[in-house]
């Protein structure tokens, strides 16, 4: 399971080869890259279905599963044979029969509650090498962080994600230093192309019961065009082992079949019933052996195929979800019956989530459009900057194929945006966070409405849609750090928004927020507050006349209730306050060491026109002759 990610790189990197060979005219000199029995270009140089289909074969053995037999053979034997004496012991064996679905068919019997979210996220780790105005390769892989809490309940899974960010940081690194000795070599890209390694956690469900993740990743060094696939990874959270299809299905025996008609209704490749036959006995071998790549969503369960792998290059990536109500009927003794194709166990799911789109990946949702049990595939894809890679324009949003909204000229860091689906109820929302440079970001909201068409509330006179940058997780009293903000998966009811915040200078903070089941706004603010992320400490330079506040009525949860002021204190010069909330009209509290907490307000400003507050003066004095320690961005 560790080496998942490495083999689906090292897949890529083998579809390279063959490229190289046919479009580059032995240009590059490409051998094989790691020395862990990745396969060799003249190994891959068999037809391309079966180059890309053995990477996944790879991907289930792991070294856990042995562990768990030798654990329970020596703790169940011993118990039992002390107690067997007695002459009613024949009765014990007639009480685990019940709890058993005959032949190939799971224990439905079991009732489980709805799962917990995680508080999983993803970070880009990598370089990149810029030069002449142009960009010479870059390398971005993601790493898995989870909560300190959820290591704590689930360190299995925490140990399984150290194990493959510790691969894919030596992965990292092997192909920074292969592009670099590209570049060095004089090997350099025609026009404004460059080299790129690109690897993404597309995170589609994270809770108690399964963390599944879609992983795409693109490689390019040359040739006609990069080479790119998803494969789907999904975990048991408690052992922190990979599922296969037989842990996860009730009739795993029938599904290659039912993959295969579905796949030939989406896409109408194959002409003839022996082609249909040709995959699914391909298909089948997959799911024998433990290799059909898969996620598991709050939705449904897709199944993913490369492209060569089915397909022509052409044709792309191929893909197929089944919803997780999804029925077939299985012949009993006691005749037939029917029954759930997955295990009760993933159809359990939480009532609203929040998933990551990847750029030009669609993701298919269950009626979306209409009430019915089709799948429709949404997409948001980003407006290309033909003047900087790396950069973009836009983005644009397709229903099953077809474009339903465009916003141009948005130039933004298209590394650093991030785009979800949020469901809440019955009302659905895309969110896009784009960056622009370093220091701007924006977030947009669109209401995707029942009849496929988009709501832009940024259209309705709320430009950005939030009033504040970015989207975070927010669980118990601890924030997110900041450089996990942006990829985080969340909980649309425990959502911070964030901002860096022109008050004491430029500091981060946040607000928590909740998005609506009906009416007319998009999000209500759980608590009228920002909060500073951080503890900001400033230290007074002269004496300071503050009103001092009781927090205990100040802050009563995430209420708006506001309490008198106790009484006005002059703080004294070399005094240090922490900056704890502020209000949108500048109004700062901050506590002191002794603990108690005090308020001031910022000067609204002489041309202050009721939307625009920019201050940097408390009662007439300038702040930087108040305080020491203001932090400005660079």
């Amino acid at each position: 399971m560790k080496k998942a990610r490495l083999l689906f790189v090292m897949c890529l990197l083998v579809f390279t080869f063959v490229l190289a060979a046919c479009n580059k005219n032995g240009e590059l000199d490409l051998k094989s890259i790691i020395d862990t029995g990745t396969p060799t270009p003249e190994a891959t140089a068999t037809p391309e279905p079966t180059a890309t289909a053995e990477p996944t074969k790879e991907v289930t053995p792991t070294a856990e599963p042995t562990a768990e037999p030798t654990e329970e053979p020596t703790a169940e034997p011993t118990a039992e044979p002390t107690e067997e004496p007695t002459p009613t012991e024949p009765e014990v064996t007639e009480e685990p029969t019940p709890s058993v679905i005959e032949d190939r068919f799971s224990n439905e019997d079991t009732v489980y509650d709805i799962p917990e979210l995680l508080t999983l996220g993803t970070y880009a780790d990598g370089d990149s090498e810029w030069g002449d105005g142009n960009k010479l390769y870059e390398v971005s892989l993601d790493m898995l962080v989870l909560s300190d809490e959820d290591k704590e309940k689930y360190p299995n899974l925490a140990l399984q994600f150290d194990l493959m960010n510790m691969e894919y940081r030596d992965v990292a690194k092997f192909w920074t230093e292969k592009f670099k000795d590209l570049c060095d070599g004089g090997y350099a890209l025609e026009g404004d192309q460059y080299y790129f390694v690109r690897d993404n956690y597309n995170i589609l469900r994270a809770d108690s019961y399964v963390v599944s993740l879609a992983d795409t990743g693109a490689t390019y060094e040359g040739g006609v065009h990069p080479d790119y696939g998803t494969i789907g990874v999904s975990i048991d959270t408690e052992t922190g082992e990979q599922l296969t299809v037989k842990d996860i299905c009730n009739d795993w025996e029938s599904l290659g079949t039912m993959i295969a008609y579905k796949l030939n209704e989406k896409y109408g490749l194959w002409e003839d019933d022996s082609k249909i036959d040709e995959l699914i006995s391909y298909i089948d071998e997959k799911i024998d052996e433990g290799s059909q790549s898969f996620t598991i969503g709050y939705e449904g369960v897709t199944f993913y195929f490369t492209p060569y792998e089915i397909a022509t290059y052409a044709d792309g990536e191929l893909t197929v979800t089944f919803s997780l109500d999804e029925t077939f009927v299985a012949q009993k003794e006691d005749g037939p019956e029917m029954m759930g194709l997955f295990k009760r166990k993933y159809r359990r799911v939480p009532e609203r989530y929040m998933l990551q789109m990847t750029p030009g990946i669609g993701v298919e949702l269950l009626d979306l459009v209409e009430e019915n049990d089709n799948f429709d595939e949404l997409t948001i894809c980003e407006i290309p900057n033909e003047k900087y890679h790396g950069t973009s324009n836009g983005h644009y949003i397709l229903l099953n194929g077809n474009e339903i909204f465009r916003k141009d000229e948005i130039y933004s860091d298209s590394n650093d945006n991030a785009y979800f689906y949020i469901k809440v109820g019955d009302r659905k929302y895309i969110i896009v966070k784009t960056v622009q440079g370093s220091d701007d970001t924006y977030t947009y909201v669109y209401n995707l409405l029942d009849n496929g068409n988009i709501y832009d509330w940024t259209e309705d006179g709320n430009e950005f849609g939030f009033e504040f940058a970015g989207l975070r997780d927010y669980y118990g009293d601890g924030l997110w750090d900041y450089h996990l903000t942006s990829q985080t998966i969340y909980d649309p009811e425990n959502t911070v928004i964030e901002s860096r915040f022109d008050v004491i200078g430029t500091n981060f903070v946040t607000k928590k927020i909740k998005f609506n089941y009906s009416g007319d706004e998009v999000y209500d603010y759980a608590s009228p507050y920002y909060d500073f992320t951080g503890r900001w400490e400033l230290t007074l330079k002269k004496d300071f006349k503050a009103g001092m506040i009781d927090p205990v009525l100040m802050f009563n949860g995430d209420e708006n209730v506001t309490g008198e002021m106790d009484m006005e204190v002059e703080l004294q010069a070399g005094d240090v306050i922490y900056l704890e909330k502020c209000t949108a009209d500048k109004q700062v509290f901050f506590s002191t060491d002794n603990g108690e907490w005090g308020t001031f307000i910022m000067d609204k400003p002489a041309d202050y026109d009721g939307e625009y507050f920019y201050s940097r003066t408390i009662g007439g004095e300038d702040i930087d002759d108040l305080f020491e320690g203001i932090s400005y961005a660079d």
